[in-house]
């Protein structure tokens, strides 16, 4: 992330953030192994969020993070904080919610992809 003009901005236990001129990368790891990248513009938050996560096991930790990383400069807009990008991307994540919502509910389908928190 470094190489791609972001500086760490917060360093605590299980969790780093990083920023550049234009997004915010917060990455979080728990003792379970699970590891979340979230990407926002700055000064934004959920749902103009991109989100990528993995678990500990055959990878480890730096590897997960390599893995995020390679996906974000797949989507050049995640890093550049474009804002078409994200607006598109909310409007995705609130659906997705919804979904989630009534299917919690018991009106929905039982088909929606689940992540990990």
């Amino acid at each position: 992330m470094l190489s791609e003009g972001f500086l760490v901005t917060l360093e605590e236990p299980g969790r780093v953030v990083l920023d550049s001129d234009r997004a915010s990368v917060t990455v979080a790891a728990s003792p379970r192994g699970e590891v979340e990248v979230m990407v926002m513009p700055l000064g934004s938050g959920w749902p103009r969020q991109w989100s990528w996560s993995g678990m500990v096991g055959r990878a480890d930790v730096g590897r997960l993070l390599e893995l995020a990383l390679d996906r974000m400069r797949a989507e050049p807009p995640i890093l550049l904080g474009e804002a078409n990008f994200y607006d598109r991307l909310a409007v995705g994540n609130r659906a997705a919610s919804h979904a989630l919502t009534r299917q919690a509910e018991g009106k929905g389908s039982s088909t929606v992809e689940r992540r990990l928190p």
